[in-house]
């Protein structure tokens, strides 16, 4: 359990990394992160972000040991997943780039830079087919996707709808009974 005092200097520093990454100043960025990470070296976010940091400033080893850490802890952290395939993508390891952002995209769909990152390592591949192939899915998923979010809100709209009348009927009985206890005297 995190001590409120651990809680506290882990919030504080993340304020400094803040201000540190808007500065420009890369290496204290990282340098307080890993601090952060002294204090909670359960927090998923803060490991996520150092190995942002470490890719942004050049580092991509060090990246890479981050976003593994992630995946062996939190093996359903799609972000984690994406950054490790962004990183072998960038390094030209196209197997082991699918590989993390399929993993990524099974995980969450949604993640439209995954999605981009697969059609690149494919084209880079040469297999554009497969490319296209994918793209062609991930429309389809979005149009699903946008399908069931109408579904939704119709059934939410109608659950709202329903919830009022029976309030109104609550309310409506509720002054019946008020005004028979009025009527009685009550």
């Amino acid at each position: 359990m995190k001590s409120a005092a651990n809680w506290l200097a882990a919030f504080w520093l993340r304020r400094q990394v803040a201000l540190a990454v808007l500065l420009g100043r890369k290496r204290r960025s990282i340098e307080l992160m890993q601090a952060v990470l002294r204090l909670d070296p359960d927090d998923a976010d803060s490991r996520n972000a150092l190995g942002n940091l470490l890719v942004e400033a050049g580092e991509p080893a060090a990246a890479v040991e981050q976003f593994m850490q992630l995946v062996q802890r939190w093996p359903d952290n799609a972000e984690a997943w994406f950054n490790l395939g962004y990183i072998h993508e960038s390094r030209e390891d196209l197997a082991n780039a699918e590989r993390c952002f399929r993993r990524a995209l099974q995980l969450n769909a949604k993640i439209d830079r995954a999605w981009y990152g697969l059609g690149l390592t494919l084209i880079r591949g040469g297999r554009l087919a497969e490319a296209v192939e994918d793209a062609d899915a991930r429309l389809r998923a979005v149009d699903s996707t946008q399908e069931l979010e109408l579904r939704i809100r119709d059934r939410v709209q109608r659950a709202r709808e329903q919830a009022e009348r029976r309030v109104r009927e609550a309310e409506r009985r509720l002054a019946d009974v008020l005004d028979g206890l009025e009527s009685t005297g009550h």
